[in-house]
């Protein structure tokens, strides 16, 4: 399952974005969107079922960047590899004998605000514009 949120319509930050140079703004929207990615992945561990903590250990984030578009990508998802879980579709879905508990839906439709993911990516603006000593 793949979900996309669109945030160009934020103007402020667009325009503050646009103002710095190439990899601080891949930079700091990396930051924002590896914070988002936070948020949706610990909710969906809190909403995950519990009988042995694997499914909740193995629900994971990941945040990669496409050097061609320039486009920033985050995904929360069920890593079966590394002693995770490879049922956790099951858990999200149903399955023959399981009746569906939608954690990483409801943990995403929480968290689905561009409003939100703005700020974060605000909050890491106004951090990387201290690093490098200048003003915002």
């Amino acid at each position: 399952m793949s979900v996309t949120i669109k945030v160009s319509g934020v103007k402020a930050m667009d325009k503050k974005l646009k103002k710095l140079p190439y990899r601080v703004r891949q930079n700091v929207m990396r930051k924002g969107m590896r914070r988002f990615t936070a948020l949706i992945r610990n909710r969906a561990r809190e909403l995950a079922p519990v009988r042995t903590g694997k499914l909740k250990k193995s629900i994971t984030s990941k945040v990669s960047s496409r050097a061609k578009t320039g486009m920033i990508i985050g995904r929360v998802y069920v890593d079966p590899s590394k002693k995770g879980v490879h049922y956790g579709h099951f858990v999200e879905w149903g399955g023959p004998k399981q009746s569906a508990t939608r954690m990483m839906t409801r943990a995403y439709e929480e968290f689905n605000d561009p409003d939100l993911f703005a700020g974060l990516v605000m909050a890491a603006m106004q951090e990387e514009v201290k690093k490098m000593g200048l003003k915002k």
